[in-house]
């Protein structure tokens, strides 16, 4: 059995390595911290690392970092004599991993799953506990986690259908690594179906709810931040603010192109385009620019004077973390990422700032959250470029509508918050309470 196990994994290297290369020289994303990638951290990091219990937790990019802020803040509280390590593994979740980072935490990158790296990375890291967030396997690194006796959790953990028909064909290598997992803490009753399908042991999964419910509640920015912005942006207390959020490919076009008709309607109306990755930003600025509109960048606005500011009627958001403050700007917000079947993004955000909701077809990716939404009438789900562009312009007339929609998002919002305390409590008890007599807790 030992030897089908190394072959398995050793034939996952090879194959992973060309993805991992081609990623790190050809993508911006991944390019940055490239030695840590492999395990090599700077001497600062290295003797922060030694100098005390660390707590090792992982999030992907921007969403999963914002979304574990409650359970780390739990966490600190329940154990305040650990360290926390947080890694990510593009450079968009690093930056908003440093900004939330207190003074006695660690951001580095996430290993690439190559043996040598993840040993290397997990001697230096040396944690008593590694969280991962939503379903990041990456077996080498969860073997050799395994191998050294860290309790490892899966947690707001979701097999989405993309994920799941693949993960179906790789069930012989899921079974060995799942092995290795303490629990598997499922955001929804499907994700836990799913991921005992795809072989976990049944008596580890349990599910407890949207961490992001919880995250885009918090780190709220009070009035007199929101007042500053919205004077930074040019914005009047009687524009109606438009927000295209984390917009993907073709989004902006399609977004510009009901604008137009919107302000045919409502000459105060003024839309913000926040493009979902940074590497678009230029693209999308030469798209505003061919339509003639009056624009801006978040960046380049601030060199103008107030006037000035307020006869631009686009601005792109070309700027890393400011979204969800932005969303407090805003009167109707589309979902990127959800008119041309890519599976959508965030929706709790803007609904947490109270704000009207429009979302394309495809929001596969929020499936149990996009449910609740629907069924509370809290949101707007159009089919075609042709009804969105008929309801944002209904919803720009129609401002009592437009404001009950806000206010039915929010209370669904409020309303589910509670995964972060059920999270660390079954963390706690499963990794902490059980392996009290084994010294985790305090390294020897």
């Amino acid at each position: 059995m030992i030897a089908v196990y190394n072959i398995i994994f050793h034939i996952g290297f090879l194959f992973m390595l060309p993805v991992f290369l081609f990623r790190m020289l050809y993508l911006n994303k991944y390019r940055a911290g490239m030695l840590q990638r492999f395990g090599f951290y700077p001497k600062e990091i290295r003797q922060k690392l030694k100098e005390g219990r660390n707590i090792w937790i992982h999030g992907v990019s921007v969403g999963e970092v914002i979304a574990a802020q409650p359970l780390i803040a739990l966490l600190k509280s329940k154990y305040p004599g650990n360290k926390f390590v947080i890694s990510t593994t593009t450079n968009t979740g690093n930056q908003v991993a440093r900004k939330y980072a207190g003074a006695a935490d660690i951001v580095i990158y996430y290993p690439v799953d190559f043996p040598y790296s993840v040993k290397k990375a997990v001697r230096a890291v040396d944690p008593e506990l590694f969280i991962m967030l939503e379903t990041e396997l990456w077996p080498n690194m969860i073997k050799a986690l395994g191998n050294g006796g860290v309790p490892i959790f899966l947690v707001n953990g979701r097999v989405s259908d993309n994920s799941y028909n693949w993960y179906k064909k790789a069930v012989p290598v899921l079974r060995i690594v799942f092995k290795y997992i303490s629990a598997f803490i499922m955001q929804a009753k499907l994700d836990a179906e799913r991921i005992i399908r795809l072989g976990a042991d049944s008596a580890k999964v349990s599910y407890a709810g949207s961490l992001k419910y919880e995250s885009a509640i918090g780190d709220e920015p009070d009035t007199d931040e929101i007042i500053e912005l919205a004077s930074e942006l040019g914005i009047q207390g009687n524009d109606i603010v438009i927000i295209g959020g984390s917009t993907h490919e073709r989004e902006e076009e399609m977004l510009i192109k009901a604008f137009s008709k919107v302000k045919k309607k409502c000459i105060s109306a003024k839309l913000i385009l926040a493009p979902r990755h940074p590497e678009r930003f230029n693209k999308v600025i030469a798209v505003v620019k061919e339509s003639g509109f009056i624009y801006s960048t978040r960046k380049k606005i601030k060199a103008f004077n107030s006037e000035e500011k307020q006869k631009k009627e686009i601005i792109v958001l070309d700027t890393i973390g400011e979204l969800k403050k932005v969303y407090n700007l805003g009167n109707i917000v589309f979902i990127g990422k959800s008119m041309f079947g890519k599976g959508g993004q965030n929706i709790l955000e803007p609904a947490a700032a109270g704000k009207t909701i429009i979302t394309g077809p495809h929001m596969e990716n929020f499936r149990d959250i996009m449910t609740q939404f629907i069924n509370a009438n809290a949101c707007v789900v159009v089919n075609s470029e042709v009804e969105f562009e008929e309801n944002l312009i209904s919803l720009c007339r129609d401002k009592s509508r437009a404001k009950e929609l806000g206010r039915r998002a929010k209370n669904l919002v409020i309303a589910n918050c509670g995964a972060a305390s059920r999270i660390a409590e079954k963390v706690e008890k499963a990794a902490f309470h059980r392996t009290q007599d084994a010294g985790v807790g305090s390294r020897n």
